[in-house]
Formats: structure tokens, sequence, C-alpha cells
């Protein structure tokens, strides 16, 4: 951040976080669909994961598939990723991989 001379006020910088990941589904004869969705909250409890990024329904991709989501914190602070599988019992197998969160400046004032 720098100071302005002419600006009352420090910049302000707002970061963009960049999520990828891969899932699939077990891979075998029959498809057993799987439920899933990604969250963000402010803490690493159930109850704080107030913000879904995306929810997949019926998933069943038995290839690795990639995923690209992005989220730019309303609030400063920590803040945790979550998966949530919500599938029927018995559906076998949801899988996810190489999980890379990656930052960069999206704006600045």
């Amino acid at each position: 951040m720098r100071y302005n001379r002419y600006c009352s006020d420090y910049d302000y910088y707002l970061w963009k976080y960049s999520i990828k990941f891969k899932y699939k589904t077990a891979e075998g004869a029959t498809a057993y669909p799987e439920n899933f969705k990604v969250t963000i909250g402010t803490d690493k409890t159930v109850a704080a994961q107030t913000n879904t990024l995306q929810t997949y329904n019926g998933i069943t991709l038995q290839t690795w598939t990639q995923a690209d989501l992005s989220f730019t914190p309303s609030t400063t602070g920590d803040h945790y990723l979550a998966f949530n599988c919500f599938s029927a019992a018995n559906q076998y197998r949801l899988a996810v991989d190489d999980v890379q969160i990656t930052s960069a400046l999206s704006s600045s004032s």
C-alpha cells in the first residue's frame, strides 16, 4: 500500500482467490450419482460455512474432471474452504484431489 498526499486515506487492495481441484466418482460398471458442494466460511465449523461457491448434483463422471472456481472475500480475516458431500447413502465413492488455491490482486483504489 502506498500513501497518497492528495488523499486522506490509504489505498485499498482487493484480493481474488482461484480455487482449482479435480473430482470424480468411483470407476466401475455402474455409475453411482454423487452430490457435493464447495463452501467458504470464516471459521472451521459447519455452522460457519455460509458461502456456497458451487453445488454439484448427480455427478457420475468416472474420470478426473477439473473444477475452476473463484472467490473474493467480503470481510477481512481467515477463510476456510470445505467440501460437503450430501449424496444418498451407499453411493460408493466421491473423490477430490489436487486442490490448489492461489491469490491475485483483483483491484486497488
